[in-house]
This record gives structure tokens, sequence and C-alpha cells, in this order.
């Protein structure tokens, strides 16, 4: 919609449908969070997520257009959280929150760390792309490879 004429005859445009992140955020915070702690046999007084722990799992961790990959890292806390629970005497048992200086030990380290694939500038051959979802923008590197031909 905000792209000149000229340039947007010049360019393939592909549309991905998929949610913005504040739709995440509610989607995560209104089913995906209940839903998780109750199929895992989880009381509420025992597991909670802070907002931040919640933006950023979103953010770095489940940058797919849907919820797919967010509900499955949410099952793994949960299933985590569950086993921790398990080990423990009942009177024992307390609240496990998830922030940010935990959310690793659940999670693991985040698959989507950086965009700087050639940090001292692009080889030859290499060119820069530029891909807009709800998400926002993500540079793409395209490489062109072939043969120089030789004269026989």
């Amino acid at each position: 919609e905000t792209i000149p004429g000229p340039l947007l005859d010049r360019m393939e445009v592909i549309r991905i449908a998929g949610y913005v992140f504040e739709e995440k955020v509610a989607i995560a915070n209104q089913y995906l969070i209940p839903q998780t702690v109750e199929t895992h046999g989880i009381d509420r007084s025992h597991l909670e997520f802070t907002p931040e722990a919640i933006s950023f799992l979103i953010r770095d961790y489940a940058r797919e257009a849907g919820v797919r990959e967010l509900r499955k890292l949410l099952e793994k806390v949960a299933r985590k959280t569950a086993l921790a629970l398990v080990r423990v005497e009942e009177e024992r048992r307390e609240l496990t929150s998830i922030t940010l200086d935990n959310l690793r030990k659940f999670v693991g380290q985040p698959p989507h760390t950086s965009d700087h694939l050639f940090p001292n500038g692009m080889p030859p051959g290499v060119v820069m792309g530029l891909a807009w979802t709800a998400l926002g923008g993500k540079t793409l590197f395209v490489e062109a490879r072939g043969l120089v031909p030789t004269s026989e």
C-alpha cells in the first residue's frame, strides 16, 4: 500500500498470512498457556510466565507466521515443570516462575539470534534481499552460483 507503483511493478509480492506480535501475545495468554497447563496436569498456582518471558519467547524462539512452534515451546516448559513438581514432595512444591533469567534453562538457546551472516561484508555473488512479514522484516541472502563457460 505504501510502496510506489513503479517499484511495485518490478517486485514480486508474496502474501503470507499470519499473526502479528500483539496477537501472538494475546493468544498465548488467553488460550495456549491455560490449555497447556491444564493438559499437563499442572495447577495454575505452580506455573507462571512473566510478560517479558512471553515476549522474548515469541520474538526470539517462535518467529513463524502461526502459533504452532509457540505451543510446542510452552508444552516443553510445562513438561519440565511437571517433572520437577513430581520429583518434590507435595507440601514442598513451589511456584515456578518463567522469567528472562531462567527461560533458556527450559527451552534452550534461541534459534534466531542475528541477521549478520557476513560480518566482514558480502562475498562476490551474494546479494541481499528484504522480506516483509506481519512480524517485521527479515533480510535474505541469495547466492548466485554458476560455471564460467570454457572455450573449447
